[in-house]
């Protein structure tokens, strides 16, 4: 009986908080995120809006220059220079399967009209981030995962940032519990 009504609490706190947003960062829902972007105002204020974004659903982000990556951290690169015909359309790419690289297209994102840089760079960060964590090549039909972003995206991304969609953040945690586990790729 004891055990029983100890159990229910223990549920009802934990929904409750969940319920109000506020998830707990476990140590398997740290990860560490390796920038070869160049120092500037608007990198770090993406790095922070990320951040931001990805602590509301209990995952913390560490970042780290280039020159200090650790084994199995993300590692995010830039284009300054890209071919038309490369993923045309895009302002980034992950290779998900592959567990650890992402491209941010940087003449893209700069070309992009809408928000500021630094929160369309935090936004395609997250998006792109989500895909390594997933270990999957998918989309949402809402919310930071949305295959393509419209103006109403864009143009609310100013006043707040996307949310991820509740099965994005299930999808994260898994992602991560395999990540903590050695399993980097995701099963098909």
């Amino acid at each position: 009986m004891r055990v029983t009504t100890l159990t229910m609490v223990t549920l009802a706190v934990a929904g409750t908080m969940a319920a109000a947003g506020h998830t707990a960062v476990t140590e398997e829902r740290r990860v560490t995120v390796c920038s070869a972007m160049a120092p500037g105002p608007e990198f770090g204020a993406a790095h922070m809006l990320a951040s931001e974004m990805f602590a509301r659903i209990g995952v913390k982000l560490e970042w780290r220059g280039a020159a200090h990556c650790p084994a199995g951290a993300l590692q995010v690169t830039v284009s300054t220079r890209t071919p038309e015909d490369l993923k045309p359309g895009a302002l980034a790419y992950a290779l998900p399967f592959e567990g650890s690289h992402i491209v941010v297209i940087w003449d893209r994102v700069q070309a992009t009209v809408g928000p500021r840089v630094s929160v369309l760079l935090a936004h395609v960060l997250a998006h792109e981030i989500t895909h390594i964590l997933e270990g999957l090549c998918r989309h949402s039909d809402s919310g930071l995962m949305k295959a393509y972003w419209d103006g109403s995206d864009y143009r609310g991304m100013n006043s707040q940032p996307m949310a991820f969609a509740g099965e994005d953040v299930e999808l994260i945690y898994a992602g991560l519990a395999r990540r903590a586990q050695g399993a980097v790729v995701a099963t098909y």
